[in-house]
């Protein structure tokens, strides 16, 4: 690769990195969604797949050039469960052993959490808590993947 385009990939990455930071910044320090109803700082992340989805089309790249592939997904959602049952389970039981060897009664709970920056919004149980974190995850991952380990 040319020394010029290397400068000018360097200076795309830097840029694309900046905006993200500027936007998360906003985000969280302006908007503060992740004190509010939503519970979780998605927006900058949209504006991160948006920035991304403009690179991919100004340098002629396809998402699928970036590790985004169609014909794989059942296969790491599989590999995603399974690995939440292999790593989960035994961590949550080990605990739940210990907890009633100590003498507490310990229990299990099903729930959503949000994380502002001033600490745990509470416990939700509601169905959109749970849709909102799927989403956010979702958007999360896509972003990430995308941005940071597909496009840089």
């Amino acid at each position: 690769m040319k020394t010029e385009n290397k400068k000018m990939g360097l200076s795309l990455i830097l840029t694309i990195y900046l905006v993200c930071f500027v936007f998360r910044g906003f985000e969280y320090f302006v908007l503060q969604t992740d004190r509010g109803f939503f519970g979780e700082a998605f927006l900058h992340k949209l504006a991160g797949i948006c920035i991304l989805f403009f690179t991919l089309r100004y340098l002629c790249i396809s998402w699928r050039e970036i590790g985004f592939s169609k014909g794989k997904r059942g296969k790491y959602l599989a590999y995603g469960i399974l690995l939440g049952v292999l790593v989960f389970f035994p961590a949550y039981g080990t605990e739940f052993i210990m907890q009633a060897i100590s003498g507490n009664a310990p229990k299990l709970q099903w729930y959503v959490t949000s994380y502002s920056i001033q600490g745990n919004l509470g416990n939700q149980t509601d169905l959109i808590f749970y849709i909102l974190c799927i989403a956010g995850n979702i958007i999360n991952v896509v972003m990430e993947e995308g941005v940071f380990r597909g496009c840089f």
